[in-house]
């Protein structure tokens, strides 16, 4: 009986860590087979050769990216499209094999009063 039970509350617990949802639970993932490096590289990369889609820190929001101090194997990022006048919101983390991109909200204008939350806000609304 006591086998039965411990096997079981394991069976729980592993069955909710698989549908937990973590951190931004609606973003979109993107999983590269490159670190987490690479990845940040790439970013810094594109905004260093295409500035327009770089935000402006006049609007209060970090240019480049940026460690999170709650969770450190995390660098938020910004990336605007002028023409649409949106401002996304991503994060990406990783180690030196494997590495994640998560889109997780849109902000429709240069006012930071309209983000909406990918596959949750903009699905619903959509």
């Amino acid at each position: 009986m006591l086998v039965i039970s411990i096997a079981a509350v394991v069976g729980i617990l592993r069955v909710g860590y698989m549908i937990a949802p973590g951190v931004d639970p609606y973003s979109e993932v993107y999983k590269f087979n490159v670190g987490s490096e690479r990845v940040v590289n790439a970013v810094n990369n594109f905004k260093g050769e295409n500035p327009l889609y770089s935000i402006s820190e006049q609007i209060g929001l970090p240019d480049g990216l940026v460690e999170d101090s709650n969770t450190p194997d995390r660098m938020h990022g910004y990336i605007y499209y002028p023409k649409e006048e949106w401002i996304i919101h991503f994060w990406i983390r990783g180690d030196r094999k494997k590495s994640e991109l998560h889109l997780v909200a849109v902000n429709q204008g240069l006012k930071l009063e309209n983000w909406q939350t990918i596959n949750s806000d903009i699905i619903q609304k959509g």
